[in-house]
């Protein structure tokens, strides 16, 4: 997620970020990391937005989530939403 606007991003195979930085930034959880900064933006952990980012696979049938922290604390969703 861009730590300055709140925009969830996905990092794929297309992604101009490398791999190493992807998992840097999945690691970069607010209060116990900084964010990442790569291509020119500050990157955080998506799940700080979400507990699960469930909306990601809205195209692709069956799904099977496993989200260890089904309900949010704080304003933003949980895995419920």
């Amino acid at each position: 997620m861009d730590a300055e606007t709140g925009v969830l991003e996905t990092f794929d195979a297309d992604s101009k970020v490398p791999l190493v930085e992807a998992v840097a930034v999945s690691c970069a959880v607010l209060l116990v990391s900084p964010p990442v900064t790569d291509a020119g933006r500050c990157w955080i952990c998506g799940g700080s937005g979400r507990t699960a980012n469930l909306h990601l696979a809205a195209d692709h049938h069956p799904v099977l989530a496993l989200a260890p922290i089904p309900r949010a604390v704080g304003p933003h969703p949980d895995a419920h939403q």
